[in-house]
């Protein structure tokens, strides 16, 4: 039986000492933006997403086939209080890190989490091309693709 329709948000670093699978398969883009918003809320998925490099990636399947996909980092901005606007290139690498002091004093306090209360990111849906899913959609109870990913949002590392 084929696989239903779903969108996969693919959130990755490794390897490393720090390790990330993170799959979220949903029906919808709206349950998709939670999920992201989930994984950057932290200081540690900002730190990941800043000096990880990680796979950041939104793919709409179809049927067991993948139909679509995007690098979603060129659509993520990171504010720090005090720090400016860190944005990303389409192949991840970030935009607006300070140089020299300023940067690691950046990336110590975001690692330690001391800076939680003053980093805002957001992501441009709008401009998010992706296609819109047709067919049967995925719902709770079921399990998708070749690597048999649960909907819902699981770490392949832990």
């Amino acid at each position: 039986m084929p696989s239903k329709s779903h969108y996969e948000l693919h959130f990755a670093v490794s390897p490393g000492a720090i390790r990330k699978d993170v799959h979220a398969v949903r029906a919808t883009l709206a349950e998709i933006a939670e999920d992201l918003k989930d994984q950057l809320t932290d200081s540690i998925g900002v730190y990941l997403l800043c000096w990880a490099r990680p796979t950041l990636a939104l793919h709409a399947h179809e049927k067991g086939e993948r139909i679509a996909s995007v690098r979603l980092h060129p659509f993520v901005t990171v504010s720090v209080e005090g720090f400016g606007d860190i944005t990303f290139t389409r192949g991840g690498k970030p935009v607006g890190i300070p140089a020299g002091d300023a940067g690691a004093q950046l990336r110590e306090r975001i690692f330690a989490g001391e800076l939680d209360d003053s980093i805002r990111v957001t992501v441009d849906w709008d401009r998010v091309e992706i296609p819109a899913l047709s067919g049967e959609l995925a719902g709770e109870d079921d399990v998708v693709g070749e690597t048999e990913l649960p909907y819902g949002v699981i770490d392949l590392e832990e």
